[in-house]
């Protein structure tokens, strides 16, 4: 599948922004993502150099899903996932996600006052799409060496979502 990903920082600016190929990625890269799953929703843990990397995703026959991601007991990555399956439900999962992550005092203290665009994410018009607010809780040089989690954990839940919907 042809995600396009985008993944922005609290003030809504871009930091990844890219069409990726799903069944391109190398599965060995994503198996332990899958091994997570039961059914659409992940909760568990895999070891990386840098600590313990906790998922917990929850999706949706219709191809939705929130995911989130820590290092140790660390948030990093919040994301949403809109297969375009179900036009509907991509809109009322983007709309909530976008309210709840503007509506944090992290988003807040870096909007300033300004409208967040992250109450817009149902705007976007890119099908699917797999959009995140990452929180600026881990060096960067760490965040780069773990990026394209969420990617994975994506292409884990499309493996299962094609199992469960056959």
């Amino acid at each position: 599948m042809n995600v396009y990903r985008l993944i922005m920082l609290p003030d809504g600016q871009p930091l990844h922004q890219e069409r990726i190929e799903t069944d391109e990625l190398d599965r060995e890269m994503w198996a332990p993502f899958a091994d997570l799953f039961n059914g659409l929703r992940c909760s568990g843990e895999l070891p990386t150099d840098h600590g313990q990397l906790r998922i917990l995703w929850n999706g949706s026959e219709a191809g939705a899903a929130l995911g989130t991601f820590w290092l140790d007991d660390n948030m990093f990555l919040a994301v949403v996932f809109a297969a375009g399956l179900n036009p509907e439900a991509d809109t009322q999962l983007l709309q909530m996600a976008g309210t709840q992550w503007a509506g944090t005092e992290l988003v807040k203290a870096f909007m300033q006052g300004k409208p967040s665009p992250f109450a817009s994410l149902d705007q976007i018009a890119e099908r699917p799409l797999l959009v995140g607010m990452l929180a600026p809780s881990l060096e960067h040089t760490t965040y780069r060496e773990i990026a394209g989690v969420d990617l994975l954990a994506t292409a884990a839940f499309l493996e299962r979502l094609g199992e469960v919907s056959g």
